[in-house]
């Protein structure tokens, strides 16, 4: 079976760019996943005035609202299927 993992023949100055993508999409990947997983520990039992506090939030209802845009952001766009694509098949 071919690979499916794109390998640039020539390094160009776009590719240069490509590739610093590539390795940015990785590294927030990384930090949106580690983010997520302490907020998760933070904010347990649905303690959200917690973390208003560790977010710098005013309220309990704004921490709510981050760390739900944050589960989304990950669940929908960042594991989706495209940027691990571009991840997995150009990284």
């Amino acid at each position: 079976m071919a690979s499916t993992h794109i390998y640039p023949s020539t390094q160009t100055r776009l590719g240069g760019q490509l590739n610093a993508l590539v390795a940015n999409m990785q590294r927030v990947r990384n930090d949106a996943t580690n983010l997520k997983l302490i907020a998760d520990q933070i904010a347990s039992g649905g303690d959200f005035e917690a973390l208003a506090t560790e977010f710098g939030y005013a309220t309990a209802q704004e921490a709510e609202t981050a760390y739900n845009l944050l589960g989304s952001v990950l669940n929908d766009d960042i594991n989706g299927n495209f940027f691990t694509q571009v991840i997995s098949r150009m990284g």
